[in-house]
């Protein structure tokens, strides 16, 4: 910020923040007997997390967990999200969010007046942040007046989940209100909008969440891996004491959590591979997720492609979270999701308005919007996985395979290019084709994808601080990005070109 002040740039975009998956604040405003003197203090983020969890972690969980049939507050409880920049700059002492892009914001010159943060509940399914929160309202209405009172077009920021979040926001907000839209007008975001930076956002999902759902795996999965590098360490400690003897509760909380769901992969085999021509990245596996019977040889196992694995996914939770299953049942092949009604039956009824797939929905008719794709590549990240399936009745029926390796597996986890929490296909492909596709780029939107190889520094130099990192979480302690963002903000987006490190082009061929 000091750099950029110095060499004549200044503050000419107002910005909102808009963070990612686990990283806001979220405090109790009414709890269970158990937790009602936790009123007001975290139980997500800051050192009272740890308090609460330690205290009584059976208690904690039930205060997380949300209500799976109707995808909203349990009974008894209210968890909030914490208001202000103080809900998303530091989650922990010494474990930054955007607490080093708010500094050298502030550096460059701007301040409470100038950046909002959009904080919201990040367990919530975007429709559910509407109907509980009125969050895209909220949205709407801060971006209108910044633009009123300075004058200045947008930047609009996302980190992660994030980015899902606001390319929902876009097309919500220029649609009617008579189809569940803000009623915006179809040039509301060319109007107000002036940037969209996605960092390192999910555009196609994330094969993580599979696991997360299914099993309530801990090994570097969706919750740890959005972690990865910040707290991983810390949180994989505190819900592992959990998996021993409370596995069910595990799994019963982030089964409740839409956001999870809103995250499952998109694209079906064109993306993600299928039996015949094997994974776009190596055809060397022609499955997403393997199955087995436990004490059974890989040669009995059922392979499944994403989408079959999605909809065995859908199919064995079903009967627990009806509105998440309803809600994002349309990531599904038509196949599985006819099996589905049957264990669904007014599955059509609850599905929401799918507002913002990158593959269905258009960008806004917005030229003069400019948008960026910040992210990094170069390291190993989860992509397949091999599975044990035990008795119905054990603690855990589906466990990973952690024994199975050969060239391709590790753990019972193949792994490929990407940021360590979403493969590079994920990260990189739409905004490639974003530039060539006017189907889905109509107003011919400027996309510039700039990506950031991961260069892990010793802890001796700064390592912890994630100044040269491409990795998910630490890529916003990352110098180079920051400085790119600075000048996007400052009104110099042309003078961030783009940038390719990977091999985002040839993979995006074979997708096509």
């Amino acid at each position: 910020g000091v750099e950029l002040r110095e060499r004549g740039l200044t503050p000419k975009h107002p910005v909102v923040i808009v963070p990612g998956f686990v990283s806001t604040g979220l405090e109790l405003w009414r709890g269970k007997a158990c937790g009602a003197h936790f009123f007001r203090r975290r139980m997500w983020g800051t050192p009272a997390m740890a308090r609460a969890f330690f205290s009584n972690q059976k208690c904690w969980m039930e205060h997380m967990r949300l209500d799976g049939r109707t995808g909203s507050d349990p009974e008894s409880v209210r968890l909030r999200a914490v208001r202000g920049l103080e809900g998303v700059d530091w989650f922990l002492p010494g474990y930054f969010v955007w607490g080093k892009v708010i500094e050298e914001l502030s550096e460059l010159g701007y301040d409470s007046n100038t950046l909002h943060s959009a904080a919201y509940d990040w367990r919530l399914s975007p429709t559910m942040l509407e109907r509980r929160d009125g969050y895209f309202t909220r949205l709407k209405s801060v971006i209108e007046t910044l633009y009123s009172v300075h004058g200045e077009r947008v930047a609009l920021l996302a980190h992660s989940y994030g980015d899902t979040i606001s390319r929902y926001f876009f097309e919500w907000v220029e649609t009617p209100v008579a189809k569940g839209g803000g009623g915006g007008g179809k040039r509301w975001v060319d109007k107000h909008v002036h940037a969209y930076v996605d960092i390192a956002g999910p555009m196609l999902g994330i094969p993580k969440t599979i696991p997360s759902l299914l099993s309530g795996e801990m090994r570097d999965t969706a919750i740890l891996g959005e972690l990865e590098g910040m707290l991983g360490g810390l949180l994989e400690t505190a819900v592992g004491r959990l998996i021993g003897t409370q596995i069910k509760e595990v799994c019963d909380t982030f089964r409740t959590w839409g956001a999870l769901w809103a995250m499952l992969p998109r694209g079906g085999a064109a993306v993600w591979g299928d039996d015949d021509a094997g994974a776009p990245e190596s055809g060397a596996l022609n499955f997403f997720l393997q199955m087995r019977a436990a004490g059974t040889s890989r040669e009995t196992s059922f392979n499944h492609t994403v989408d079959s694995a999605l909809g065995f996914l859908f199919e064995q939770l079903a009967d627990s979270v009806p509105h998440n299953v309803a809600e994002f049942s349309s990531t599904i092949d038509r196949a599985s999701r006819e099996r589905l009604k049957t264990r669904v039956p007014d599955l059509e009824a609850k599905t929401a308005p799918n507002f913002g797939d990158p593959l269905r929905s258009a960008l806004p008719r917005a030229p003069n919007m400019k948008i960026f794709c910040l992210y990094g590549a170069g390291k190993p990240t989860e992509r397949a996985y091999v599975y044990e399936r035990f008795d119905a009745d054990a603690l855990r029926p589906y466990q990973l395979d952690v024994q199975s390796r050969d060239a391709a597996l590790t753990h019972g986890v193949w792994q490929v290019d990407g940021d360590g929490s979403i493969p590079l296909a994920s990260l990189g492909y739409v905004c490639r084709e974003w530039r060539v596709n006017r189907a889905l780029n109509p107003a011919n939107v400027s996309v510039v994808t700039r990506e950031y190889a991961h260069r892990p520094l010793p802890l001796s130099v700064g390592g912890f601080q994630g100044k040269s990192e491409g990795d998910h979480v630490n890529i916003m302690g990352n110098e180079d990005m920051i400085r790119d963002l600075l000048t996007i903000v400052a009104g110099r987006a042309h003078a961030v070109p783009p940038r390719v490190v990977s091999d985002v082009d040839a993979l995006a061929a074979t997708i096509r």
